[in-house]
Parts: structure tokens; C-alpha cells; sequence
């Protein structure tokens, strides 16, 4: 829902570039512009950059966004566009239950910044952002809409192509990165029992938390990342967040066997670990659910590096 409401959003700005990652872009009155999708937390924002090439212009133009009575009237709150020496970033948050507010509300709003800049910067030079040649064509230049000329874009992609073989050619340390996603993800396990023992609470924040930790630990320990550091990081974060809940389940079991006056067999409890998992049900499945979570994120840490600097979309990229 959307990303059909961001193509339409795009379309009705003019922007008819679609890059590989859903970021639509192009011109917008002579500024190079670009819309998102931007996941914060549980919900997905809408993130409008608008760039410009100006000396020192960084104070002009926030001072014309606390000035700007368009983005009162658009309802756009100053605390959600953000400033700094070559652009503006306008965030605007879903609403509850409904999502984005309607395209010509966030069109207006964007336009409304829009202005401000006109303001602030009426001598925005149409140049290119490396060498300062006229007449560069939009493009993403390291994620973010700008002006790139044919020869820039040439040499930098080729500079991408010689850090990407170097990369490659990076040895890679699994039994360190294996020692490093365990130690990473025993502190994750600690982590998500302890909340249990001090909450009486399942936390999936915690198994997110697990996740990244353990991808991140992964790829340092391995010395890059690749499908295989992915696939221990996954599988080690399964097992932390698992292993979280086992440390739950043997603190009640300790309390339970000490006020009987009797001491807990680790040993026979460790062996028995795989009944008492299945014997705690929804517990189980809980930790199970937020154990794949987790895993998901440290796989998507442990990915390898994008090493594209340019991207440049054809302009029928409004069309699916």
C-alpha cells in the first residue's frame, strides 16, 4: 500500500526515475529531488531530500525553513525538515491506523520546502557535483539524488569495480568469525533471560537486539561478510535467543527444586534441555518466532557491502 501511494506521490512531483531500491528521483523546479520509503521503527516514514549546490549556504536556508509560512500552511512541522550545506530532508510519519497522509498533502508539503529553498538559494548551480562540468543529468550519488556528468559517473563506477575486487579477494576467518558470533550471541542469550527473570516478560526487541550484535560480531570475526558468515550469524542468533529462554527456564527451575531443599542436577538438566523447550509450548514457539527475527537481522547485517556510488535509472521508471 505504500509504495504504490510513494509511485503515485513521485508522479505527481515529476520524478520519473526509479532506482533498483524503490527510491524514486529526478528534477523538481531545477533542485534534484528524491523520495523513499524509510522504516522507522514499525512504520514506514516517507523521506523527500531535495538537494543544491551553493557555497555557504547552510545558514540561509534554515534560516528560510523557520521563516517559510508555506510550511505552516502545508501543516508541516519545522522538527521534521532537517538542513545542512547541500540539502533538505523533509520526513513525514504516517498516521495511525490510516498511513501516509494523501499525495497532494504530502506534494504540498514537499512544495512547500521547495520555496523555502528558491529563497534561500536562487543561485543553484546546475553542475556536476565531482567536477563541477554543466549540464549533469539527477542520479544517486551514494544513495542520494545529485548532479552527476557521464565522466564522473564513468570513473567512480570503475573505482566501485576495484574496491569490489578487493573485497573479494579479502581472505575470510570463519573459525574466528564462528568464535566471535558465539561470544556475541552468549551475551544476547544473557540478555534476553535476564529481562525474563527480572520482567517475567518476553522481549523481541531483545532477539532484534541479538541479531545485529551477533551479525555485526560475525563479519568483524571473519574479516568480511559473505553467504556463509550469514548463514552462522542466522543460525547463531537462533540458538542465543533459545538458549535465553532455557537460561529462563532453568532460574525457575532452581527456585522451585531450592525451596523444596534440594539442589538442581545441571547436568541431567542440560540433557533434558530439548524436553523442557518443548514442554514450555507458546514459550517456546514465542522465543522460536523471535529467534528467526533475530536471525533475519543478522543476516541482513551480515550481508556484504553495496559497493555502487552512481545509479542512474532511465526515465520511464514510473512504470512498473
Amino acid at each position: 500500500m505504500a509504495s504504490t501511494q510513494l509511485k503515485d506521490i513521485a508522479a505527481a512531483l515529476g520524478l520519473g526515475r526509479r532506482s533498483s531500491g524503490g527510491t524514486f528521483y529526478g528534477e523538481l523546479d531545477g533542485f534534484p529531488a528524491q523520495v523513499s520509503l524509510v522504516q522507522k521503527g514499525n512504520y514506514k516514514h516517507l523521506a523527500a531530500v531535495l538537494r543544491f549546490n551553493a557555497e555557504g549556504r547552510a545558514e540561509d536556508v534554515s534560516r528560510a525553513l523557520n521563516e517559510a509560512p508555506e510550511m505552516a500552511a502545508a501543516g508541516l512541522k519545522r522538527k521534521l525538515v532537517a538542513s545542512d550545506a547541500d540539502s533538505a530532508t523533509i520526513t513525514i510519519p504516517p498516521r495511525v491506523f490510516l498511513g501516509l497522509p494523501a499525495v497532494d498533502v504530502v506534494t504540498g508539503r514537499v512544495r512547500a520546502v521547495l520555496e523555502a529553498l528558491k529563497r534561500a538559494v536562487p543561485d543553484n548551480r546546475k553542475v556536476c557535483r565531482e567536477c563541477g562540468a554543466a549540464g549533469a543529468e539527477p542520479a544517486l550519488l551514494r544513495g542520494k539524488v545529485d548532479r552527476v556528468c557521464g565522466a564522473c559517473a564513468e570513473r567512480l563506477e570503475q573505482e566501485a569495480v576495484e574496491v569490489r575486487k578487493a573485497y573479494a579477494a579479502r581472505p575470510v576467518n570463519l573459525p574466528l568469525g564462528l568464535v566471535a558470533s558465539l561470544v556475541a550471541g552468549a551475551a544476547g542469550a544473557v540478555v534476553y533471560g535476564g529481562a525474563m527473570i527480572a520482567t517475567n516478560k518476553m522481549y523481541w526487541v531483545l532477539a532484534i537486539l541479538t541479531g545485529v550484535m551477533v551479525g555485526w560480531a560475525a563479519v568483524k570475526g571473519a574479516g568480511k561478510a559473505g553467504v556463509v558468515v550469514q548463514a552462522m550469524a542466522g543460525m547463531v542468533t537462533l540458538a542465543s535467543v533459545l538458549a535465553g529462554l532455557v537460561v529462563f527456564i532453568g532460574w525457575i527451575v532452581n527456585q522451585r527444586v531450592e525451596a523444596a531443599g534440594n539442589h538442581v542436577d545441571w547436568t541431567l538438566f542440560v540433557r533434558r534441555t530439548p524436553q523442557l523447550l518443548w514442554d514450555s509450548g507458546t514459550d517456546t514457539l514465542f522465543s522460536l518466532a523471535g529467534g528467526l527475527l533475530g536471525a533475519f537481522y543478522a543476516i541482513r547485517k551480515a550481508a556484504p557491502p553495496s559497493f555502487a556510488v552512481v545509479e542512474k535509472a532511465p526515465e520511464a521508471g514510473l512504470q512498473s
